[in-house]
This record gives C-alpha cells, structure tokens and sequence, in this order.
C-alpha cells in the first residue's frame, strides 16, 4: 500500500475570507494597484470574435468605502522535496490601498488617507449597486512521488447586473505570480470550465449577498 503524500494547503484565511464577506453588497467599480498591465486580444474563431483586453497586477486594492480596502494579492510558496511551486491568494482588508503612498491633509482628517501617484487605476464601465456574490476557486496538484499541494487561485466577483470580474493566478510554467485580471466573460468562461485542468480546480468557498 502507498503512502499518503503530504499535502501542502495554502487557504485564504478566516481573517480573509471575513474580508471578503464585507465586499458583499458592495460596489466593484475600480481599483488600484501600484501599476496594471494591458494586453490587447485579437479576435479568434474560439472567442466571440470581439477584440478584448485583459489586465494583470502584483496587488489589487478595491475600495469598501472612503476609508476601507479589500486587498487581494499573492504570495509564493515550494514544497521541501519535489520543489512544487505555486502562487497562492490571500484577501484583507486595509485603511489604505497596498504599495501606493498616502497622505492625509491635517485640514480635513475626515476625508481620510489620499492616494498619492504614481499609482494605476482600472474602471469597469457598470452601473450594478452591488456585488451578490463571491466564489473562491482552488487548485489540487500532485507531486510525482510524496508531495500534494492545495491552494486557492481565483477569486470570482459576480455583480446584480450579471457582469463578472474574476482575479486569477495563471496555471503555466512560466506563470510570474501576478495577478491576471479577467472582463471578458469568454475568458473568465474558458479558464473556469478548461477541459485541461478541470480535474484539479473546483470551487471551495461561496459568498452570496443576504
């Protein structure tokens, strides 16, 4: 009989997935990062055949309010013996947005901590009032021999006027652990149904508005 492999697990925590939880009911419409890639897509025969754009970030920071950011980021990890590495996703909420200067004017305290540049900035184009529900997807992955590892690579936003935002750790070799932002639903579509790696992701955790 083989022996069990020794699972490595890197889940978003409690503290993050109470984070998350204070995103819902709230609005998804921008967020910040000290700086934000821009890909452009041709169209394809597989995709709708509309050009499209994708984006990508070290560190996303959404705002819950004037004074509150739910931050969302990676971190990396390697197994000891096989040396499986992986990016996994943590979520948390702060009183300024992650890797950009703030300064708050002593005139008006009341505002709170202003971003100062340089920073980048993304807007979705929506007029929904709130986000109705948070879906967090995992990704299984087997060693060769005595390891396994578990961890969280998606975070799915679902808003009431059905558009969706999905942060994702890209699944490839040469992956470099920042953030792919996804708009288009055909991608969020194909990435979440991928005939390829369907075996290993599933979704662990769902976060509907009450």
């Amino acid at each position: 009989m083989s022996e069990e492999k020794k699972a490595f697990i890197e889940q978003i925590t409690r503290d993050g997935e109470t984070a998350l939880r204070e995103a819902i009911g709230g609005r998804l419409s921008e967020i910040y990062s000290p700086s934000i890639w821009i890909r452009r897509h041709s169209p394809t025969m597989q995709d709708d055949m509309h050009p499209h754009t994708t984006f990508s970030a070290a560190t996303v920071s959404i705002p819950i309010d004037s004074q509150k950011y739910l931050v969302i980021k990676n971190a990396w990890a390697e197994t000891p013996i096989e040396l499986l590495d992986y990016y996994f996703l943590s979520a948390a909420i702060s009183g300024v947005p992650d890797g950009i200067k703030v300064e708050t004017n002593p005139e008006f305290p009341q505002f709170g901590p202003i971003i100062q540049h340089p920073f980048s900035s993304l807007n979705f184009s929506t007029k929904a009032k709130y986000i109705r529900r948070i879906t967090v997807y995992e990704f299984l992955e087997d060693g060769e021999k005595d390891e396994k590892v578990q961890y969280d690579t998606a975070i799915v936003f679902e808003r009431e006027d059905d558009s969706v935002v999905c942060f994702r750790v890209e699944q490839s070799p040469a992956t470099t652990g920042d953030l792919e932002i996804l708009t288009h639903y055909p991608d969020i579509e194909k990435y979440l149904n991928n005939p390829d790696i369907e075996e290993y992701q599933t979704f662990r955790l769902r976060l509907d508005f009450s």
